[in-house]
């Protein structure tokens, strides 16, 4: 008898428990990442991983941004392509502040700005011209004067 119940409830619970789940991230004000499941707030925690996004396909499909977390913090490199498919920056966090080097290319795929931050603090920035020669960086921020 208890072997039929077995047969009968193993295909009940795996037909069950296929069911798809909806994930949903979102930003809280103080730019904490949370994940939500199935659209419960029960199962609201900060997310710890890494999320891919593209673009739409009629723009390419090509990936857009892959970034990591911990904790809910931007923590590791972060990455966002042209939808060329070249690179546009990197840049590296640590617990949610960035800290290291983090580099910008032009369209073409061109070094334009190098920074580099400590606990969120810019320390040097360097600029190039379009040939690779370090130059003065513009008052905006990133590239030449």
């Amino acid at each position: 008898m208890k072997r039929y119940l077995l047969i009968i409830a193993l295909p009940l619970f795996l037909i069950i428990g296929c069911e798809k789940a909806t994930i949903e991230y979102f930003q809280d004000e103080n730019g904490i990442m949370y994940v939500q499941y199935n659209g419960n707030p029960n199962t609201q925690r900060p997310f710890t991983g890494e999320i891919v996004e593209h673009y739409d396909e009629k723009d390419g499909g090509l990936k857009k941004s892959k970034s990591l977390y911990k904790d809910g913090k931007l923590d590791g490199q972060n990455n966002l392509w042209y939808k060329s498919g070249k690179k546009w920056f990197q840049k590296n966090y640590k617990d949610g502040k960035l800290d290291g080097l983090s580099i910008f290319w032009d369209r073409e795929e061109i070094l334009d700005t190098e920074n580099t931050y400590k606990d969120g603090e810019l320390i040097l920035q360097r600029c190039f011209d379009v040939d690779g020669n370090e130059c003065e960086c513009s008052d905006l921020g990133r590239g030449c004067k």
